[in-house]
């Protein structure tokens, strides 16, 4: 049976596309293949470029937003959000024998339309005081539970993937 990868996680890694492409000199295709490579080694495979789409969006609406710099910030908390809470009440836990975040599901629920829903709430619900942006210090490779993304968090695109696309 196929196993595709938890919305979730799909929303997480788009959040770490568009903050890595902000805060280092590379490619959104470039990282989205960094990332696809990392997450055919647990799921089905997702094309690059619904990734890299879903980045681009999430930037998008920072930019009309007018964040400017605060926008590696907004990703920051987003990422910060996804990898701790299910919802602003419930926290995620990935740990223990009966945690089912991780697992996979039967046919892939992710998409470009509800990575931006999931996306646009969080920054109106931190914007209006229920969420917070992530705690001082805290960087998606020092604080992520899920070793599937920290490696992949990490590693940096190589310069021959910026032409091998």
């Amino acid at each position: 049976m196929s196993s595709y990868c938890p919305d979730w996680i799909f929303n997480l890694s788009c959040g770490m596309i568009a903050t890595e492409f902000i805060s280092k000199n590379t490619t959104l295709p470039a990282l989205s293949h960094k990332y696809v490579d990392a997450i055919s080694k647990e799921y089905e495979k997702i094309e690059p470029v619904l990734l890299e789409e879903t980045a681009e969006q999430y930037i998008l609406m920072l930019n009309e937003l007018e964040v400017g710099e605060a926008s590696l910030s907004y990703l920051t908390g987003f990422c910060c959000y996804k990898i701790n809470f299910v919802n602003p009440k419930t926290k995620r836990n990935l740990t223990g024998l009966f945690s089912k975040e991780l697992k996979g599901t039967a046919s892939p629920e992710y998409n470009i339309n509800n990575a931006k829903k999931a996306f646009k709430a969080y920054i109106f619900a931190m914007r209006s005081g229920q969420m917070e942006l992530a705690p001082s210090g805290w960087t998606i490779e020092n604080n992520i539970e899920i070793e599937l993304l920290k490696d992949v968090a990490s590693k940096d695109v190589g310069i021959e993937s910026l032409f091998n696309q």
